[in-house]
């Protein structure tokens, strides 16, 4: 009997050495997940722990979408309220453009795609994925990118580290709006305004995402709506406004700095003169006026895979990972996020004057 007893328990003994949790003494940083004792890592690390940079990592990054749909109460498809099936085409063209999924000799996969979001913040399937449909009693709504200031378009945000939140609106100056991206103090990135590290635990101090006029999502080509996106991505305009201040330009050198004052689409066609002298063909999202061959560039590709690594309410879009350590701010609030916006069929290929 005693031999007997001793050996189930050395099976167990070995049972239990075989089944012991591989993951019971790794800690993977950065938000990787220890699966099988080795840390998977989320985009822009890599290494055991997860604590190496890689932002050159092809992975493609899929970051969901919640169009919040401001209506005034008409039925959907009429007026304001408009019917997913727009929706559904813009993200389509969206991604086309950050894919360039027609494999233009020009363009650049900059391996970010987005997708409709298919759950609420509580897990909750939407009726129509991607929607979030918003009454309010005005007809149109204010202008000058005051709306990202409005307590009710705070309230209305979804949680930041899971969706990229985009209201769609009547607008009063018919302009739409991009929050451009803050950057960590461990992390910096030249243009972007730093906060400290500790942001990432805190609820999010201001309203963050795109604000979209109405008639912008009704274009053949998701210009505005990428254009938009880029600023949210950490890109700013390819150009300067009044002059050629190489200290606030896009800090990108593959993007010809021009003085955007010196120019109205009546008087000119595709071509710019740079600050420095040099003639080129606009063609890039991030400009204004008459553009073709609309694309991005690898440095403006190598500031956005920075962004989606390291950026908080951006960086942590693949992963819920801080979303339940969330604390009210202590102390001083950092400086409200920047603003870049676009006027209407302003940033499509042959349209007139757009606006900063």
């Amino acid at each position: 009997m005693g031999k007997y007893l001793f050996s189930l328990i050395l099976i167990s003994l070995l049972l239990g050495a075989c089944k012991r949790d591989k993951c019971k003494n790794i800690i993977c940083d950065n938000g990787g997940t220890c699966i099988e004792g080795t840390c998977e890592c989320l985009v822009g690390w890599t290494g055991e722990t997860c604590s190496e940079t890689d932002l050159a990592s092809e992975t493609v990054v899929e970051i969901p979408i919640i169009f919040h749909i401001i209506h005034n109460g008409e039925s959907i498809g009429q007026g304001s309220n408009i019917h997913q099936d727009t929706i559904i085409k813009q993200l389509s063209l969206l991604n086309r453009n950050y894919r360039n999924s027609l494999g233009l000799s020009y363009g650049l996969d900059m391996n970010v795609q987005f997708r409709l979001a298919t759950q609420d913040t509580n897990g909750t399937t939407l009726a129509e994925a991607g929607i979030n449909r918003i009454y309010r009693p005005e007809t149109q709504h204010v202008g000058e990118g005051a709306l990202f200031s409005e307590t009710w378009i705070y309230d209305s945000m979804w949680d930041l580290d899971q969706y990229v939140n985009v209201w769609v609106a009547v607008m009063e100056d018919e302009f739409s709006w991009g929050t451009l991206p803050y950057t960590m103090e461990s992390n910096p990135l030249v243009g972007l305004s730093q906060v400290p590290n500790v942001f990432l635990d805190a609820v999010p101090a201001y309203t963050e995402g795109l604000i979209i006029h109405q008639a912008h999502l009704f274009t053949e080509d998701a210009a505005i709506l990428t254009h938009e996106m880029g600023h949210y991505l950490g890109l700013k305009h390819s150009f300067d406004d009044e002059g050629c201040d190489t200290e606030d330009d896009d800090h990108c050198e593959d993007t010809p700095l021009y003085d955007r004052s010196a120019y109205n689409i009546l008087l000119h066609n595709f071509n710019r003169v740079g600050c420095d002298g040099t003639i080129f063909a606009a063609d890039n999202y991030m400009d204004y006026y008459r553009r073709k061959n609309l694309r991005f560039t690898e440095n403006q590709k190598s500031r956005i895979r920075h962004v989606v690594a390291f950026s908080p309410h951006r960086g942590t879009l693949r992963s819920s990972f801080r979303s339940n350590q969330k604390k009210p701010w202590v102390g001083t609030l950092p400086p409200k996020p920047k603003i870049q916006s676009c006027q209407q069929l302003s940033c499509v290929k042959h349209h007139a004057k757009c606006l900063h």
